[in-house]
């Protein structure tokens, strides 16, 4: 392959000749990552498009949609002599009235779609044409900048996901099973539980529930905010002693939760502080870091809760507030408050928080300096 070109060249020039000369045959490409691609085209048309590491998962989630409960990978394995084996699966399950032909048409747009998307994402690629066959049955015939611009589209889609989700390739997992079963019913939520392990892809996923991974994605992304799913594989849980942080703001939780593992310590964030003191009756934190100003219930009124049981009355509670006025400090300690600690958080005073209370060891008086520069 002798020429190398940016997606942006190959989208508006190749595509644009294959459309113009009305070419037929193939569009071979090859990433720098190894990843190959082939654009099957004839009188100027796609007709179909094979390749990247996302086809077989969006062929399968395709399939599923349409109520077919194939083993793809098994199919296409045994489909290894045909020209494409994609393909062919598509045309026999045609043949076999499986699908009919604008299911077969909705499953071929799809896989362009998605080999474009990813195609796209790729960078520098070298191509180049290869005297091809016609595909039969031919399943689609789409031009080949209409296409692209359905692929630009679904791309922009996926970048208004971001920071929360990148791509279907995202791997998520549950940070919080108590916030889930919050938001979702309850079979919906032991699903999630059960697939969203920190190791499985969103477009695994998606494929487990016959769901479009972007239509997936949207829906877990208000998930993501709340704090109940996390990206990436979850972290090894500290063997240090529990820490627990009651505040209404996620954005405050997860960086408590950061600032409490880096240190060694087992975190636990409670975001409804109506549910707080059943959950600290179950956990037996070693300190508790309580938001001041929160709905519902306040910090001073759970505060009171916490000192008047017998189980949690020795706790330590450090009052979390943006407030520095002397009242506000009075009442906390009336209530029993141990410390008062200002927003917004820092961790060099969050650690000497944990160091007062014997939760972790003293550090340096160069560490501690660095921590509070």
């Amino acid at each position: 392959m002798g020429n190398v070109l940016t997606e942006s060249t190959l989208a508006r020039t190749i595509l644009s000749e294959i459309q113009q000369a009305e070419y037929s045959g193939g569009l071979s490409v090859r990433a720098e990552d190894g990843r190959e691609w082939v654009l099957h085209c004839q009188d100027g048309r796609l007709t179909f498009v094979a390749g990247g590491s996302r086809l077989l998962a969006q062929l399968a989630v395709q399939l599923k949609r349409h109520r077919l409960a194939i083993d793809v990978e098994g199919a296409l394995a045994r489909l290894k002599e045909a020209a494409v084996p994609e393909h062919a699966l598509i045309g026999l399950l045609l043949a076999r009235k499986l699908l009919n032909r604008f299911q077969a048409f909705e499953v071929t747009a799809s896989l362009m779609r998605t080999a474009l998307v990813e195609l796209s994402e790729a960078g520098s690629v070298c191509w180049s044409w290869v005297p091809m066959s016609p595909l039969e049955p031919r399943l689609a015939s789409v031009l080949p900048l209409a296409m692209l611009q359905e692929a630009d589209a679904l791309r922009l889609d996926w970048e208004r996901l971001k920071p929360h989700i990148e791509s279907p390739a995202e791997v998520l997992h549950v940070r919080s099973g108590e916030q889930l079963r919050e938001r979702l019913p309850e079979q919906i939520c032991n699903r999630l539980v059960a697939l969203l392990d920190g190791e499985r892809t969103l477009e695994a996923v998606a494929e487990a529930v016959a769901q479009e991974p972007l239509v997936l994605a949207r829906a877990l992304v208000p998930l993501i905010e709340s704090g109940a799913l996390g990206r990436g594989r979850p972290q090894a849980q500290a063997d240090g002693p529990l820490v627990v942080c009651i505040d209404d703001s996620p954005t405050i939780g997860r960086m408590m939760e950061r600032i409490l593992r880096r240190a060694g310590l087992r975190a636990l964030y409670i975001e409804k502080p109506l549910t707080a003191l059943s959950q600290l009756f179950r956990e037996r934190p070693g300190l508790v870091f309580l938001d001041l100003s929160m709905p519902e219930i306040d910090g001073y009124q759970l505060c009171k809760m916490i000192r008047r049981s017998p189980a949690l009355k020795d706790v330590p509670v450090v009052m979390l507030t943006g407030r520095e006025g002397l009242f506000d400090r009075a009442r906390a300690g009336l209530v029993g408050a141990s410390e008062y600690l200002t927003k917004p958080v820092q961790e060099g005073k969050v650690l000497a928080v944990l160091e007062r209370h014997g939760l972790i060891a003293g550090r340096s008086e160069g560490e501690a300096f660095a921590e509070n520069v």
